[in-house]
């Protein structure tokens, strides 16, 4: 049987898929706005840090305004991941039946630790190579490319549904 058949049909809201989009996009942006910021203000060198990794990205949100962008880019986002996972968990307990707790305290932890980590986001901490910000920028990347992911999954599944 087909994964897709497996699952009970359910409504899925508009609202969720936005959520999804939502969740991949503001801490993206977030991000490339920082380090743009940050390097035109001369806090990180000037590169493509996706191929050149001349910074970290907890470098583009310690200095001058982007400090304030990142922490409120980030809360957002915090917010938007725990929302995502609340309703990751209602769909999979409304599709299956069953409830996912697992789901949502580790989506909601995940939430957590992104609050914390803006929080106590340090100033000159920064002692990674080159390599290792190519990584960070890229797996972050994917990590949101999930999110779209999902909406694009949840939007199919939405039409489906309608028809």
């Amino acid at each position: 049987m087909a994964p897709d058949k497996a699952i009970l049909p359910i409504a899925i809201k508009r609202s969720t898929i936005r959520i999804a989009v939502l969740t991949a996009l503001i801490p993206t942006f977030t991000v490339n706005l920082c380090y743009l910021v940050s390097s035109l203000q001369g806090h990180v060198l000037v590169c493509v840090p996706y191929f050149e990794g001349c910074t970290s990205i907890s470098s583009t949100g310690r200095h001058g305004i982007s400090f304030w962008l990142f922490k409120a880019g980030m809360a957002c986002s915090a917010a938007l991941l725990a929302l995502y996972w609340r309703r990751m968990s209602a769909l999979i307990h409304a599709g299956s039946g069953r409830t996912a707790p697992t789901v949502l305290a580790v989506g909601t932890g995940g939430a957590v630790f992104l609050v914390l980590y803006t929080a106590f986001l340090g100033t000159d901490m920064d002692n990674k190579h080159a390599f290792q910000n190519i990584i960070e920028w890229n797996l972050s990347l994917l990590m949101q490319f999930y999110f779209l992911l999902t909406a694009a999954w949840l939007a199919r599944r939405r039409r489906g549904h309608a028809a």
